[in-house]
């Protein structure tokens, strides 16, 4: 876990992030049981236990259940239509009259203990091609995902939960206006295993205009979500395709917003075990691995985890032992990189790990390791700790932290980080505010064009 360092960048243009009329869950004392984590951390054992926690509850429409006897015409996706339409006619969702921005704060514990709160604003994102550079990616997608969430989004026409977005705010500007807003009372509030989730309505004009433009000339950098916005993006382009009136709803996406440099951002590593992998079957693996890396022996998993390491160290777990692989000179292993590879990315422990290992000695390329074939992720250490005791993964790869500088100075150099380099804790909730994206509506107009402002 790292706390956010200050970011430079070195590009600047003009993003729009405009108020909106969102959809929400008229209050209630069970708030908190209708709201759901996102769906692509929602085990099944997870989503049957949402379904039962409340009829109301918010996974029923963005991850309802597969039923397979159901006919053809009867899916997920028009069972979460269905759903959205009876929730909004019968009052259990309602649409804010008159737009606005949302602030939006998450209070939670940390397993040490430690009490923190992710606060930013919530607003609709106008949505920009990847290769414009205004909204800037740091990991690839992939196409299952997008055409799940694409199909959910043709159906009920609203984005149900938003991406997360980073700025570089050196100057804490941000959280300084959004304190002024946290002086007064919550607007909405809602407590879940997770923490308590406070939301303020900002929809007086002067404030809308304050929020909107502090933000209007920082690029943003999605944190988490690169699969709802890249979703976006091709809803959009088939909008585009439809009848519709100026700013149409579908050119902007439901985005949080927060700084880089706020200190309730926590970032946990995405650590890697593989299996079914002839490399750890030879005998002369740890010399293969020794050619590349100085290695050294810690005692146990934990002595590895406990301590900070210096960048591009990594921890490799097989039968019960643990060594370190110490980062190697970024020269020294550049061939394994593509050629235009950027300094900061051949640092990265995770990119090492794709490139040097992965790639390099076990002979994996980057569809199969797209595809999650001969590689599983992992959030706990023990539970991949275990799986090398019982020879479900045949050995397991401990990374860090990555440092949030070295995340954006890829992303602004115009890279991606393998996938899953990051994972972003907490993860935002999914109901509390929702965002219409109808291709003929538009809730609100701001007079504003893109501009490129580019510095060299």
């Amino acid at each position: 876990m790292r706390t956010p360092p200050v970011i430079r960048y070195t590009v600047f243009i003009m993003v729009i992030l405009k108020p909106f009329k969102a959809i929400r869950f008229a209050p209630s004392a069970t708030l908190g049981d209708q709201l759901a984590p996102p769906y692509d951390v929602i085990s099944k054992q997870d989503q049957s236990a949402l379904y039962q926690q409340h009829p109301h509850n918010i996974v029923r429409i963005d991850f309802g259940q597969y039923e397979p006897h159901n006919p053809p015409h009867n899916t997920v996706y028009t069972r979460a239509y269905s759903q959205l339409t009876e929730w909004l006619q019968s009052g259990v969702l309602q649409r804010d009259q008159r737009p606005a921005y949302y602030i939006y704060r998450h209070t939670y514990i940390l397993p040490t203990g430690e009490s923190k709160s992710l606060t930013g604003v919530m607003g609709a994102l106008q949505l920009h091609p990847f290769e414009a550079g205004q909204v800037i990616p740091h990991e690839n997608t992939m196409p299952g995902p997008i055409e799940d969430r694409l199909a959910l989004t043709h159906h009920c026409q609203a984005n149900l939960s938003p991406i997360y977005t980073l700025i570089d705010d050196p100057n804490h500007d941000l959280n300084t206006l959004m304190a002024t807003f946290l002086l007064n009372q919550p607007s909405m509030t809602a407590t879940t295993t997770a923490g308590t989730y406070e939301l303020w309505i900002i929809d007086d004009t002067s404030d809308i205009h304050r929020v909107g433009e502090m933000l209007a000339s920082r690029p943003v950098v999605i944190a988490d979500g690169h699969h709802r916005y890249t979703t976006a993006l091709h809803y959009q382009a088939w909008a585009k395709g439809q009848p519709t009136v100026p700013d149409p709803e579908s050119d902007y996406t439901l985005a949080f917003v927060t700084a880089a440099q706020h200190d309730g951002i926590t970032i946990y590593p995405t650590h890697r075990g593989v299996y079914d992998c002839p490399f750890f079957d030879s005998n002369d693996w740890l010399d293969r691995i020794r050619s590349v890396f100085d290695v050294s022996v810690v005692s146990d998993v934990g002595s590895f985890t406990s301590r900070s390491w210096p960048m591009g160290t990594i921890g490799l777990v097989h039968s019960r032992d643990v060594w370190v692989l110490s980062p190697p000179d970024p020269a020294f292993i550049r061939h394994y990189f593509p050629t235009n590879a950027s300094l900061a990315l051949r640092e990265l422990d995770v990119s090492i790990l794709q490139q040097v290992i992965l790639i390099g000695l076990l002979g994996m390329d980057l569809d199969t390791i797209a595809a999650k074939q001969r590689i599983r992720y992992y959030k706990s250490v023990v539970e991949l700790e275990s799986d090398v005791a019982t020879g479900v993964t045949q050995a397991g790869f401990l990374m860090q932290a990555p440092p949030l500088s070295a995340l954006t100075t890829i992303c602004i150099e115009g890279e991606k980080m393998p996938q899953k380099s990051t994972y972003f804790y907490p993860k935002l909730i999914t109901g509390l505010v929702m965002n219409p994206v109808d291709p003929g509506e538009s809730s609100y107009s701001i007079h504003q064009e893109t501009r490129h402002e580019h510095t060299h």
